[in-house]
């Protein structure tokens, strides 16, 4: 079976994520040490983009994988961010869709989306990444020159530009790392996270 990031989607081909799906736990992973399986609940804290946008929910869960290289970390291997020895941790990404094609004296529209998650993985007394608590932020914008109609943008699941969604996220590790130069491990129930000020500054 595979597990899927519950994403919103833009009607454009925008999607709402930083992730995509994954194969069997354990195996989409390419980069870094595994740290395992984590079961994310997302709640909405601000939306500017209107209650109706890109069929947004205001609360979602998604699974993802996170694997670690010294100073990097990898969200289900392939979209990688920074993480400190804190175990403060951030990732951020650029997207942008045309939905009009520049031509002549025409510049086109496109929308640009920026995601963000900024937060910090919690570990057991062990040192074993149980947990771990974050902000994530999509904001769009017109691409800079870029002249979209309100047409364009409605039909693209965006009414209102610049917008942003913002989400508070909380992962329970739900599958523990697989061990050094054997298969994955089988998937387990959410584990009780240490103290949630562990591995902050």
């Amino acid at each position: 079976m595979e597990l899927c990031y519950r994403g919103l989607v833009m009607g454009a081909g925008l999607y709402v994520s930083v992730a995509g799906c994954s194969g069997p736990p354990g195996m989409g992973r390419t980069l870094g040490a595994d740290l395992g399986t984590f079961q994310v609940e997302a709640d909405e804290t601000t939306n500017s983009c209107g209650v109706d946008a890109l069929g947004r929910a205001p609360s979602f869960a998604f699974d993802v994988e996170l694997a670690r290289a010294d100073t990097e970390l990898f969200w289900d291997g392939h979209v990688g961010g920074t993480i400190r020895a804190s175990l403060q941790f951030e990732f951020a990404t650029l997207v942008s869709v045309s939905l009009r094609p520049s031509r002549a004296a025409d510049p086109g529209c496109t929308i640009t989306r920026t995601d963000r998650i900024s937060g910090a993985l919690r570990a057991d007394p062990g040192g074993d990444v149980t947990a771990f608590s974050a902000a994530m932020s999509y904001d769009f914008s017109l691409e800079l020159g870029s002249q979209c109609s309100f047409e364009e943008g409605a039909g693209a699941g965006l009414e209102r530009l610049p917008c942003s969604m913002s989400y508070v996220l909380d992962g329970r590790r739900t599958r523990a790392p697989a061990p050094s130069g054997g298969g994955p491990t089988e998937p387990t129930g959410p584990e009780q996270p240490s103290d949630p000020q562990s591995g902050a500054e």
